[in-house]
């Protein structure tokens, strides 16, 4: 279920929420970050202090030993997801992803209240 709900979000959009979209991801990132060399964008070289250990590395660190060993094997994972995400829709119609709406503020959320509404309350309670 948790690959049918990543990017992008053009085919089939969640009312409420400005559709995801991955403008470069068919673009190896060797090929972006030689880019950004060769136009001297500005880059940052280094690693996000909350990366090691998260398993957003360990995945990268899997797609990048299958990209070294089968080259294209990265844009195949990104079509069959594609492929996955197609059938999903087609056999779930019915599955269409609304939104709940905070009963506090009204703002978008996955609960009833939303987060700034809990801390709000959880604020006024302690002090």
């Amino acid at each position: 279920d948790r690959s049918v709900r990543l990017a992008p979000h053009t085919q089939a959009p969640i009312d409420g929420i400005a559709p995801r979209i991955v403008p470069l991801r068919w673009v190896p990132e060797q090929e972006i970050h030689a880019h950004a060399i060769q136009s001297r964008l500005p880059v940052y070289h280094g690693e996000c202090p909350h990366a090691p250990g998260a398993m957003r590395q360990q995945s990268r660190a899997v797609v990048a030993k299958l990209e070294s060993q089968t080259p294209g094997a990265r844009h195949g994972l990104l079509h069959s997801l594609d492929q996955i995400r197609s059938l999903h829709r087609e056999a779930h119609p019915e599955a269409k992803h609304g939104v709940n709406r905070c009963t506090e503020c009204g703002e978008i959320t996955s609960k009833d209240v939303c987060q700034a509404c809990t801390m709000r309350q959880w604020l006024v309670e302690t002090s």
